[in-house]
C-alpha cells in the first residue's frame, strides 16, 4: 500500500513527512503532560480544601468548650481562662457559676452552692440564708458528649440525664 511507498512518493500520495509526524507527536505529548499538570494541581488544590475543613472541623469543638468557659467574667482572684462555666442543679432550681478549672469537681460544686444559695426559693420567693457555701457531700458533677458540665447538688446521676460523670 501507500505505506510502503519511500519518501517522494509518499508526500505525493498525501501523506505527513517524517518531519510533521514528529511535531504532531510533540503536539500531542505536549498536550498530554499539560492536562497531567492541570489534574495534579486540580488534586493538589482539593487536597489542601480537605485539610484546611478537617482542621475547622477538629478544631470548632474546642474553640467553642474555650469560647464559654472564657466568655463569662470570672469571680474571685481567678483569670477567665482557668473558669470553667457549669450548670448547677438542686432539684427545683437551675443557675450559671463558673469554677475553678483546676480543682474539679470540688470547685463546681462549691460555686454551684453559692449561687443556688442566692436565688429565691422556689415556693416561698425568699432568699435562703447564705452560711458557710459548702457543696453537698451528694453534688455530682456530670458532662454532657458536648462536654458541658452539670452540676447536680440534688445527687441524682448522670446516665439519668444522658451524661457522664466527671471524677
Amino acid at each position: 500500500m501507500s505505506d510502503d511507498l519511500p519518501g517522494p512518493e509518499r508526500h505525493s500520495a498525501g501523506l505527513p513527512s517524517d518531519e510533521q509526524l514528529r511535531r504532531i507527536a510533540g503536539g500531542v505529548r505536549r498536550r498530554i503532560e499539560r492536562r497531567g499538570r492541570i489534574a495534579r494541581q486540580v488534586a493538589g488544590a482539593s487536597a489542601a480544601v480537605l485539610v484546611v475543613a478537617g482542621g475547622i472541623a477538629l478544631l470548632a469543638p474546642i474553640a467553642r468548650t474555650a469560647g464559654s468557659a472564657t466568655s463569662a467574667g470570672g469571680s474571685g482572684g481567678s483569670s477567665a481562662a482557668e473558669q470553667v462555666a457549669v450548670t448547677c442543679h438542686d432539684g427545683t432550681r437551675t443557675a450559671k457559676a463558673e469554677a475553678p478549672v483546676g480543682a474539679l469537681p470540688s470547685s463546681a460544686a462549691a460555686a454551684c452552692t453559692r449561687v443556688l444559695r442566692t436565688l429565691p426559693e422556689a415556693a416561698s420567693g425568699q432568699e435562703r440564708p447564705t452560711p458557710a457555701a459548702s457543696p453537698s457531700p451528694a453534688a455530682v458533677l456530670c458532662e454532657t458528649p458536648r462536654g458541658i458540665l452539670h452540676v447536680y447538688l440534688d445527687g441524682s446521676g448522670c446516665a439519668a440525664h444522658g451524661m457522664t460523670q466527671r471524677p
